[in-house]
């Protein structure tokens, strides 16, 4: 097609219907611009050179005016697809339209002739559009029919299928090419397969925390009042490292806001499987779907994928409530036997206000659960949010395990009894530990937090996957290394428990010394000395029931004779 990314600085090339030019934007590239107003606007072309009975996808880049509502359609071929608001934003890096709200809209057709007409169309309305890079490319892709969408990676169009990235981060997101058996389980101890059918998938590789891709409105679209399947093949190298994440857009100010209705953890699962989950699409914005990635990366946290299906179910009869709901502890572990504080958080998603919120939490039996003041909530306004505090009392002398808490909250909106529930894992330290949220990094001699972040507090984060490590990319100060806790109260002490860095040897110590104080400054000779192995596995000292309020390691020297020193956890272990 003749000047598909509007860089002649005219629409010469192109037919205009309404009002529309050229402009250029903040970093100098061209979009073609059409002004808001009360007048439709068609800007058309001719593509050329097809191949009668080869399939095509064209696409362009859009983007509503953020916060604002136009209808754009793209047509070519006898295909159409449309959007109506801009809401989620491009946050891939290196794209050129990254920060911004466009994201392409894409139609796909089965060429009858050597040419075809295409077309985007914006209705009247009190919303500028933005029009940039328009592309033509063959594609294999086919609609499969009962279905809203469905993509098996194989079609080798730009992009990942349905899905976009709408949140800044190091994203290590591809459709992978099958090669095996280089790229399948077992080789090189490779836990999960990088393809699971044919020759392409999708997968995500040791990502950060944080939502790695969803839909959009243009490629899988969800009407409201209706109910979902949706379903795809998967592998996902560990538990609770990826979920399944639900929610909505909605225009806020001159922007969008998203809200997530639904966090779903996908189990360990090495070998392919079906995933399924059914959700229903409420009067709240425009829904997606997608994957979020949970807590830190391991070696080989990779999620795949294949084969994703929508479909729809049709209308359904249930209120579906916009508010959303969390659970979350004011500290990491629980500590059997003690009340321990537990948020639970309404947010009211409604347009209109949210009346008589009532909370419940649901614990394990033979733990107990009570509100800290009131559990009701009497009135909150639309997207505003309110804290409901639980006692949760573990049940005393249990051992160490990942239990539920489940919470639910009923409230009125707009003459409607709604319902919305939430529910999260929490773990309980084992008999005798001091919860390590509650110790505190009284003082590191050295930590790294430049070339990567092994802060001494990732010592004391649960997470055998991250740890504390000296620094070494600005200058290696030698040794000796020290890291000083305060513990958070005068307790009797049974041992103090080193967990080496896991998945090398630098940081790891080899001589040791540790201390004990009633201050954190007068600390006198060491209670305990020695030499740990090169191993990954957890070290035991002795404290023979010495009272002390603060504890301090002193590292003498590592295994591998380099010079940093470090940790994956420290734990400290109460006298019972």
């Amino acid at each position: 097609m003749a000047d598909p990314g509007f860089n002649s600085g005219t629409l010469d090339a192109w037919r205009a219907d309404g009002p529309a030019s050229v402009q250029r934007n903040a970093a100098g590239q061209y979009e073609a611009v059409i002004p808001a107003g009360g007048t439709d606007t068609r800007l058309g072309t001719t593509l050329r050179g097809l191949v009668p009975g080869k399939r095509y996808a064209a696409s362009v880049w859009v983007e509503v005016q953020p916060g604002r509502t136009r209808r754009v359609t793209l047509e070519s071929g006898g295909a159409r697809n449309w959007l109506e608001r801009s809401t989620a934003k491009d946050a891939v890096g290196i794209d050129e339209k990254s920060g911004t709200y466009f994201q392409r809209l894409t139609v796909r057709f089965t060429a009858t002739a050597e040419t075809a007409p295409l077309a985007v169309t914006a209705k009247a309305a009190d919303a500028a559009v933005k029009l940039d890079d328009v592309r033509i490319v063959e594609t294999t892709k086919t609609e499969k029919d009962g279905t809203v969408a469905h993509w098996d990676f194989e079609d080798g169009e730009q992009g990942w299928g349905p899905f976009v990235q709408t949140e800044p981060g190091n994203i290590r997101t591809v459709r992978a090419e099958k090669h095996a058996p280089y790229t399948q389980a077992g080789w090189n101890g490779q836990l999960t397969d990088q393809v699971l059918d044919g020759d392409w998938s999708l997968k995500s590789h040791e990502e950060g925390a944080q939502l790695v891709y969803r839909t959009v409105p243009q490629t899988v679209r969800f009407e409201t009042g209706h109910r979902y399947r949706v379903a795809f093949d998967h592998q996902n190298a560990f538990a609770g490292q990826y979920a399944l994440s639900v929610g909505y857009d909605r225009l806020a100010g001159g922007g969008a806001r998203t809200t997530e209705t639904q966090r779903l953890p996908f189990a360990q699962q090495r070998t392919t499987a079906r995933y399924e989950h059914e959700f229903t699409a409420g009067d709240c914005g425009d829904y997606y779907v997608g994957v979020r990635k949970l807590g830190s990366a391991p070696d080989q946290a990779d999620f795949v994928m294949d084969d994703f299906t929508v479909t729809d179910l049709g209308p359904a009869a249930e209120d579906v409530a916009c508010a959303t709901l969390a659970v979350e502890p004011k500290t990491g572990k629980l500590v059997p036997g003690a009340a321990n504080k537990v948020d639970v958080t309404f947010t009211n998603g409604e347009r209109t206000p949210a009346t008589g919120v009532r909370t419940s939490l649901t614990v394990p039996e033979g733990w107990s659960a009570v509100p800290e003041s009131s559990d009701t909530v009497a009135s909150l306004a639309p997207g505003a949010a309110a804290k409901v505090t639980w006692l949760v009392t573990p049940k005393a002398g249990i051992a160490a395990g990942t239990f539920t808490l489940a919470a639910g909250a009923a409230y009125t909106a707009a003459g409607r009894q709604l319902a919305v529930t939430a529910q999260t894992a929490v773990d309980t330290v084992p008999p005798g530990y001091l919860p390590q949220d509650r110790i505190k990094v009284l003082d590191v001699d050295s930590e790294e937090a430049a070339a990567e972040d092994t802060r001494a507090v990732m010592a004391l984060d649960g997470d055998p996957a991250t740890w504390w490590g000296t620094a070494w990319s600005e200058a290696s100060p030698d040794y000796p290394h020290h890291i000083a806790l305060d513990l958070g109260g005068s307790y009797a002490l049974k041992e103090f428990r080193y967990l080496p860095r896991q998945n090398h040897t630098n940081d790891r110590i080899k001589d040791y010394a540790v201390y004990l104080s009633a201050d954190g400054v007068n600390w006198g000779a060491p209670v305990a000395t020695g030499a740990w192995p090169d191993s990954a596995a957890e070290q035991v000292v002795p404290l023979d029931g010495r009272q002390a309020a603060y504890l301090k390691l002193v590292a003498l020297s590592s295994v591998n004779g380099e010079p940093w020193a470090g940790a994956a956890e420290l734990n400290v272990v109460t006298q019972q």
